[in-house]
């Protein structure tokens, strides 16, 4: 009756020992595979790794040809707009009165009118409306600059306000009431227009 324990243990510690060398060996296989699919996982990555940073920039380049891309639509939008608000705009910025005469001599101009309402005088250069045409393109595109590099918005875009041309008018009348015009009166006005402009943002 003692041996049959002996017996029973004996067979049930060869069972536990069989059982736990299948454990053994099973668990090793797995780490066998596990090591495998690490190797064969990492080749690939360490592709990638040496690919990405090209990758990176063919993308950004990529990015920035589209952005580019899709801006050319509105620049040139904006400045269609531009050029045609520059013509009816640019011819009206000075007085109608103020009237250009090839004849007339560019030192004296004409003398001045005793009404501030009323202009009739020569202007003291050729090229009225070109210069007025000039100064609306050169007034949009320093506000196009501004807007770009110091303000916030995507997609910002410049143009000059119609309320310049009456105050450029109203100038005008100041100037020549007191200077005539003369180049000395176009002068005075190019100069109260543009410390206007830089105080009160014309």
């Amino acid at each position: 009756l003692r041996r049959k324990p002996d017996v029973e243990n004996g067979v049930l510690y060869h069972a536990y020992s069989s059982i736990n060398e299948n454990n053994s060996k099973k668990q090793v296989q797995k780490a066998f595979s596990l090591s495998a699919n690490n190797v064969s996982s990492s080749s690939p990555s360490s592709d990638q790794g040496h690919s990405s940073p090209k990758k990176k920039r063919k993308r950004r380049v990529s990015s920035w040809y589209h952005h580019v891309a899709g801006q050319i639509p509105a620049v040139m939008l904006i400045c269609i707009l531009n050029l045609m608000f520059s013509i009816p705009f640019g011819v009206s910025y000075f007085p109608i009165g103020w009237r250009v005469d090839d004849n007339a001599s560019v030192s004296n101009g004409g003398d001045s009118s005793g009404n501030d309402d009323e202009v009739n005088g020569v202007f003291p250069i050729p090229g009225k409306e070109a210069l007025g045409i000039r100064m609306f393109l050169f007034s949009a595109m320093m506000g196009q600059i501004v807007f770009t590099f110091a303000s916030k918005f995507k997609n910002p875009a410049s143009c000059q306000m119609i309320e310049n041309v009456p105050f450029c008018h109203s100038l005008a009348y100041i100037v020549i009431a007191e200077q005539g015009y003369g180049l000395e009166a176009l002068s005075t006005l190019f100069f109260l227009f543009g410390l206007s402009s830089v105080l009160v943002g014309a």
